[in-house]
């Protein structure tokens, strides 16, 4: 909860990473771990470790309601960005 709560990124990664230290058997590890992927691709933009923490949640937890919503984040890793226009390249 304290790290939903968070606003600050670093604070909730590091958060949701201690979570899954400290509670290896918990049955919220799967949600801990797609957050974590979460948080990479929606907010810091780095799909390498975004990739990475949602292939961990389809390897570790292959039972998770959550495959579905990872195999969607890694299909479209990115594509939120808008593509840069022509009309407004070099424009201040």
């Amino acid at each position: 909860k304290e790290a939903q709560e968070s606003k600050d990124w670093q604070a909730r990664l590091d958060l949701y990473a201690k979570f899954l230290k400290k509670f290896p058997d918990s049955p919220h590890n799967h949600e801990a771990q797609f957050m974590l992927g979460f948080i990479y691709a929606e907010e810091l933009k780095d799909y390498a470790k975004a990739q990475d923490a949602f292939n961990k949640l389809i390897k570790d937890y292959p039972n998770s309601p959550l495959i579905k919503d990872a195999q969607f984040m890694l299909a479209n890793l990115g594509a939120a960005e808008p593509p840069a226009s022509a009309d407004t390249a070099g424009v201040p």
